[in-house]
């Protein structure tokens, strides 16, 4: 090859992990849900409403929501004083299962009763991170 000959390259856009089209539209797709804490963005009032607007969408989805996981502060919402208590059982009524943390429940003291079930936190890491669907809301 001459220095008047220029090189082209090809350039060749491949996945390195495809993602299965198991599914026709995104929204479509099950949805895993992590609650972190017992307010969204910020620890004050404002936060408490902008959860319990996530919440009630949750509750109100015509898509069952596949899986919420409650860990850390989040467990809070599950104490039947808690402000956001009513929502958050709207919420878990229109999931196909919701689990706890065992070890963030035993920290904040949470009873967790079914149709709740406890994970661990080892367990639950396996399970955030196998999830190709998450919202983390924190």
């Amino acid at each position: 090859m001459n220095s008047n000959e220029s090189k082209q390259l090809e350039l060749i856009e491949t996945e390195l992990f495809p993602e299965p089209d198991f599914f026709e539209e995104e929204s479509d797709r099950p949805k895993t849900v992590l609650v972190k804490h017992d307010y969204y963005s910020e620890d004050t009032e404002h936060g408490r409403q902008l959860l319990k607007a996530f919440l009630t969408i949750i509750a109100n989805s015509e898509t069952k929501t596949e899986l919420i996981i409650f860990a850390g502060r989040g467990v809070r919402l599950l104490d039947a004083e808690h402000d956001l208590a009513r929502d958050t059982e709207n919420a878990i009524k229109n999931s196909l299962m919701a689990l706890v943390c065992e070890e963030s429940a035993g920290q904040y003291g949470i009873q967790v009763k079914p149709p709740l079930s406890e994970i661990t936190a080892e367990n639950m890491a396996e399970e955030i991170l196998k999830t190709r669907n998450l919202t983390i809301l924190e």
